[in-house]
């Protein structure tokens, strides 16, 4: 089988059709899964790429599990599967990444969305309870999956996603549109540090940030996925990771209205410096860190 296992030096041309022609569907994602070993989820990524290789779902995808590939299926999973062999992350190569149950549009280099993000969501509708906010500010915005997924759930809510990245913008616009919050979002090509571009709807009741906190001596740790593929302008900051918190509370405390939060996603073994970066920006009424799935301090709750 003329097949390179994810992590050596490949080529797309390298995944032979004819490793899958005659194979039913079930042997056909195994077999993947072994070319993709090396990765973090090989079982999960070869099942993920037949399905878009077949346009099925989970439930049609195990219904099919003895349906022998064609040609065409058979070719067109093998092109999918060269992509993911060359480090490609599977968000983009499907185009597809679901976040709090949502179906969101990705393409590079904007940032797809992570599953650890949701706990900031969580963190915001826990903190307003049956009073939700009325008008939000989402600094750094990217796919746009945090404004949006906080607009699903709070239908009376409109809000602004700002970005410095046009291509962010033009991606938030759409996942806006086609998960049916446009009419109730805008969106700002702008440096968040520049406010006078985006403060018209304010005074914010909530200010909301998963901003890059990567420090950029890690950069060699991170995998391939990330690094060649995802925009550097939202994964590294300054400062050992902490400079773009330092913006995104400066801004908050002009956007904020009286009485307004601050929610910020916090990298590993950040919360205390950032807790001390929110005391000596905003001056809080009170602080609270929210944990992730993995008990490691995710959301940094600012109450102002």
């Amino acid at each position: 089988m003329a097949m390179t296992e994810i992590g050596e030096a490949s080529r797309a041309d390298k995944v032979d059709a004819a490793a899958f022609r005659g194979l039913a569907v079930g042997a056909a994602v195994r077999r993947a899964a072994e070319a993709l070993r090396a990765s973090e989820s090989p079982a999960l990524d070869a099942r993920v790429l037949m399905k878009h290789a077949l346009h099925c779902d989970n439930a049609a995808l195990i219904a099919d599990e003895g349906r022998i590939l064609d040609d065409r299926h058979a070719e067109r999973f093998a092109r999918l599967l060269a992509r993911r062999i060359e480090r490609e992350p599977v968000a983009y190569i499907v185009g597809r990444r679901e976040f709090w149950g949502l179906d969101f549009e990705t393409r590079a280099p904007v940032l797809s969305p992570r599953p650890d993000t949701e706990t900031l969501i969580e963190c915001a509708l826990s903190s307003y309870g049956g009073h939700p906010p009325a008008r939000i500010a989402d600094l750094g915005c990217g796919s746009g999956a945090i404004l949006i997924s906080l607009l699903r759930e709070w239908p009376d809510a409109i809000g602004v996603g700002v970005d410095r990245s046009a291509a962010a913008i033009d991606l938030s616009r759409d996942n806006a549109e086609r998960l049916g919050v446009a009419a109730r979002s805008s969106f700002a090509i702008a440096d968040w540090t520049d406010t006078d571009q985006y403060d018209a709807q304010g005074p914010f009741d909530l200010v909301i940030s998963n901003p890059p906190y990567i420090p950029h001596a890690d950069a060699a740790t991170l995998a391939d996925d990330v690094v060649k593929y995802e925009d550097p302008g939202a994964l590294f900051a300054l400062e050992g990771g902490l400079a773009a918190y330092r913006e995104v509370f400066a801004a908050a405390a002009k956007l904020a209205a009286d009485g307004g939060r601050a929610l910020v996603e916090l990298g590993d073994g950040q919360a205390a410096d950032v807790r001390k970066i929110a005391l000596e920006t905003l001056r809080p009424k009170a602080l609270s860190v929210r944990n992730d799935l993995a008990g490691r301090p995710r959301a940094l709750r600012i109450d102002l």
